[in-house]
């Protein structure tokens, strides 16, 4: 498995911008993701699609059609029954992610050595109401100091997220889905703290 900065490379070289965080925490405006987390800079603890592995895979993966995994941790915007699924009696076979949602429009608003705040405009359908709602949504992504309680046998790479949703005549709301890595006989601990508020016109 890679770590933070070799996905960076990775990515880079295939002509898209990211954003290393203390060499621990990539951030991938072109997907609204945080792509991976290595404590130390070290082995991505998070799962990331394995196509970021090598230049090839992951040229094919960025130039793909249709919604793509790249994994990591992202925005998710609900209600899914309005944002993602067509017919609701057909529930699995009807169901398709927004591109509004995800990847998104990200640019970068603001940057400095420990944070970044990216934020995300569209209109999605809303699939069952039948219009469509104009959403802008906003996240920070913060390193985190290592906490006091861990003991030296923990390695860690900390980071926050503050997400704010702005939707327009409509009930809606974002969470996080985050994709996490099972490890054996390691001791690595990604500790995440969310904070997400949504406002309704």
């Amino acid at each position: 498995m890679s770590t933070p900065s070799q996905i960076a490379e990775t990515i880079h070289a295939n002509g898209h911008d990211v954003i290393l965080l203390h060499n621990e925490v990539l951030i991938a405006p072109f997907c609204g993701r945080v792509l991976a987390v290595g404590p130390a800079g070290g082995e991505n603890a998070i799962w990331t699609n394995p196509a970021f592995e090598a230049g090839d895979t992951t040229e094919a993966l960025l130039s793909g059609e249709g919604w793509l995994n790249h994994g990591g941790d992202r925005i998710w915007v609900s209600p899914e029954m309005e944002t993602h699924i067509e017919d609701p009696a057909r529930m699995f076979e009807t169901y398709a992610v927004a591109s509004e949602v995800d990847p998104g429009s990200y640019v970068v608003t603001s940057q400095d050595d420990d944070a970044v705040t990216i934020r995300s405009t569209g209109a999605p359908l809303f699939k069952q109401s039948r219009r469509r709602v104009d959403l802008d949504w906003e996240q920070r992504i913060a390193c985190m100091h290592r906490p006091a309680e861990l003991n030296d046998t923990v390695a860690f790479a900390g980071y926050r997220t503050s997400t704010t949703l702005r939707a327009v005549a409509a009930p809606a709301g974002a969470w996080r889905r985050y994709n996490y890595r099972h490890y054996q006989a390691r001791h690595l601990a990604p500790h995440v703290i969310r904070e997400t508020s949504a406002d309704r016109d």
